[in-house]
């Protein structure tokens, strides 16, 4: 193969690893649970300035559904609140001790990943589908731009080294679409197990409250009896 033609086929491999992670990157802010990829955006303007989360405060997983955040200096509560909130607005902010912060920190920050409901399912999947579809143009117009660049590169080559050539650029499309594929599939397949899970539960709370007001209106009807 030309080595102008594989500096190409690199090229083109690199962006769409690119697209790729940069897709990975999107689905990981859309958290049904609390991890750690979730706080990597999270910039906190201190004195004018944006800095990264982690040099103004400490952070940790609480469960699997709630984060903590001790701040280097208590004056920067408002400010970290303030950032979590611009990253995910639907986060619930609350402030506890937490035994796993230093003893010094008197008082932590407290976000509360929100459950999959049925409207937060709706918008996560309409989310990973918009993603996707973004990345899908990205890779389409990258895998274009390549093999047009590919094909001059190829000009006046035999028929053995053009066959060699597309087939090492469809190899690269091939495998970055299926990688794509299954990080979208692992997301929504994420996304309905956490609301399935939320509609368990919901049945089960509701189910709890039937048997409750049942029992509370049999004690209603005995005492009426009684008196």
């Amino acid at each position: 193969m030309r080595e102008n033609t594989a500096v190409l086929l690199e090229e083109m491999r690199g962006k769409m690893s690119a697209y790729a992670f940069q897709f990975g990157y999107y689905l990981s802010n859309l958290p049904v649970k609390a991890e750690a990829a979730a706080l990597l955006p999270i910039s906190v303007e201190v004195d004018g300035q944006a800095v990264h989360l982690e040099e103004v405060a400490g952070a940790g997983i609480l469960d699997d559904t709630h984060f903590f955040f001790y701040p280097v200096e208590k004056k920067w509560m408002p400010n970290i609140e303030e950032a979590i909130l611009k990253v995910h607005p639907d986060y619930k902010i609350t402030h506890e001790k937490i035994e796993e912060a230093p003893e010094d920190n008197d008082e932590q920050i407290v976000a509360e990943v929100p459950p999959v409901d049925k409207d937060r399912h709706q918008q996560m999947k309409d989310a990973v589908g918009t993603f996707a579809d973004t990345c899908k143009a990205q890779m389409e117009s990258n895998s274009q731009l390549y093999n047009s660049r590919i094909a001059v590169s190829l000009m006046g080559a035999s028929d053995d080294e053009v066959k060699e050539a597309k087939d090492a650029a469809q190899q690269i499309c091939d495998w970055h679409d299926d990688l794509v594929k299954q990080y979208r599939e692992n997301k929504e397949q994420e996304i309905d197990a956490a609301y399935a899970a939320w509609l368990e539960g919901n049945a089960q709370k509701e189910s709890k409250q039937s048997e409750q007001e049942q029992a509370e209106g049999e004690d209603a009807m005995f005492n009426m009896k009684m008196s």
